[in-house]
C-alpha cells in the first residue's frame, strides 16, 4: 500500500544548512574563475588559437586528480574524527602520509614529462604540440603542487571550517590575476604557465597558514 507523501520543510533546519554550506559553494566557483584566469588572459593578450595549445595543455594537469580525490575522499571521515577528538598528531600524521603521496605522484608525473613530454603531446594530439614541451613542464609543476595542496584543502573541510575556503580561494584568484596580467603579455605561454605555477603556490601556503592556525586553536580549546 503507497501513501501519500507529504513533503515538510523545516525552514531554521534549511536556513542552517544554507549558512553551513554556502561558503563551500562560493569557493567552489572561486575555484572555477580561478582555473580559467589564465585562459582568459592568453585569448586576451596572445591569440585563439594559442589558448587553443594552452587549453589542451593543461587539461593534463588532471590527470592525477581522480587519484587525489580518491584518497581524500577515504580519509577525511578518520581526519574529521581525529580533529573532533584533539588527537592532533593522528591527524598531521595521516596528512602528512596524503600530502607525501600527492608530492610523489605529481613529482613521478613531472619527471615523465620533462624526459619524454614533447613525444607525449605528439602522441596525445600533433606533432604541433610538441613545440611547447616547456610549458607542459611549467604546467606539471603547478599540478604537482596542486595534487599536494588539495590534500590540505580537503583536511580544512574535515575540521568544518567552511568559512576560511572562499579566502583561501580568494586570495588565489588575486594572485593568479597579478601574474597573468604581468606575465602573459610579456612571456605568452610560458608566462601563462608561471602564472599556474604561481596561483597553486599561493593556495599551497594559504592553506598550510590556515590550517596550523586552526590545529593550534584546536589544542587550545579545552
Amino acid at each position: 500500500i503507497f501513501l501519500s507523501i507529504k513533503p515538510i520543510f523545516n525552514f531554521q533546519y534549511i536556513k542552517q544548512l544554507i549558512k553551513l554550506t554556502l561558503p563551500l559553494g562560493i569557493s567552489q566557483m572561486l575555484v572555477s574563475l580561478n582555473t580559467n584566469i589564465p585562459r582568459y588572459f592568453v585569448e586576451i593578450f596572445i591569440s585563439t588559437e594559442m589558448l587553443g595549445y594552452f587549453g589542451a595543455i593543461a587539461y593534463v594537469m588532471s590527470a592525477g586528480t581522480t587519484f587525489v580525490l580518491a584518497l581524500s575522499q577515504a580519509a577525511i571521515t578518520r581526519l574529521a574524527k581525529y580533529y573532533s577528538n584533539k588527537q592532533i598528531n593522528k591527524f598531521k600524521y595521516l596528512l602528512n602520509k596524503l600530502v607525501l603521496s600527492g608530492f610523489i605522484a605529481g613529482s613521478l608525473i613531472l619527471t615523465i614529462v620533462i624526459i619524454w613530454g614533447d613525444h607525449i603531446l605528439t602522441i596525445i594530439y600533433t606533432s604541433e604540440y610538441s613545440k611547447f614541451k616547456n610549458v607542459f613542464v611549467l604546467a606539471m609543476i603547478a599540478a604537482m603542487i596542486n595534487y599536494t595542496s588539495a590534500f590540505l584543502g580537503h583536511a580544512i573541510t574535515s575540521t568544518r571550517y567552511f568559512k576560511y575556503q572562499p579566502l583561501i580561494n580568494t586570495i588565489t584568484v588575486f594572485a593568479s590575476v597579478a601574474s597573468g596580467l604581468f606575465l602573459i603579455p610579456r612571456l605568452e605561454l610560458v608566462g601563462a604557465g608561471m602564472t599556474l605555477i604561481i596561483s597553486s603556490t599561493c593556495q599551497f601556503l594559504s592553506r598550510v597558514v590556515v590550517l596550523n592556525s586552526l590545529l593550534k586553536k584546536q589544542l587550545a580549546v579545552k
